[in-house]
């Protein structure tokens, strides 16, 4: 990959892809299974709800991020995940019991889901426009191509 001057191209064709790649097939499913067991009215709000915040949890993940997926090299044993797994799973559960509790509040009336998915789009949509406006202009893509001189010495 050639980097040219404006890196915004880059970053929204990663955003885009995982959106298209991952987001939707998982609200997809999560749609399909769900009918057969709620009927497709609440799986769709149930299905809603998970893109909603899938879609603000990538945004998130991607802020100030100048890494494209699968093209910079991953060092073998620098993310630590044996010793990172316990607080990892213990935020994913924990997440994921939150999220499970204000679903249920929010799917209580179709107001409250209505004002909740409008307010996490508006977010969305504000933190999108802060980073094409403010912070894609100053990140430079990061090549990782020089091997960690522990691997060297080896």
């Amino acid at each position: 990959m050639t980097e040219g001057a404006d890196l915004r191209p880059y970053f929204a064709a990663v955003k885009k892809i995982i959106a298209v790649g991952m987001l939707l097939p998982v609200a997809g499913l999560t749609f399909v299974l769900h009918a057969r067991l709620w009927g497709t009215g609440p799986a769709a709000l149930h299905a809603l709800y998970a893109l909603a915040w899938l879609a603000f949890g990538a945004e998130v993940m991607f802020w100030r991020h100048a890494r494209i997926p699968f093209v910079c090299k991953v060092v073998p044993g620098k993310a630590k995940l044996h010793a990172m797994w316990l607080p990892f799973a213990v935020g994913f559960f924990v997440g994921l019991s939150l999220l499970t509790f204000w679903e249920k509040a929010l799917l209580r009336t179709p107001l409250r889901l209505t004002v909740f998915l409008a307010a996490l789009a508006a977010i969305i949509v504000g933190l999108e426009i802060c980073q094409r406006r403010f912070v894609y202009p100053r990140l430079f893509l990061v090549y990782e191509e020089e091997p960690e001189p522990i691997l060297v010495s080896l």
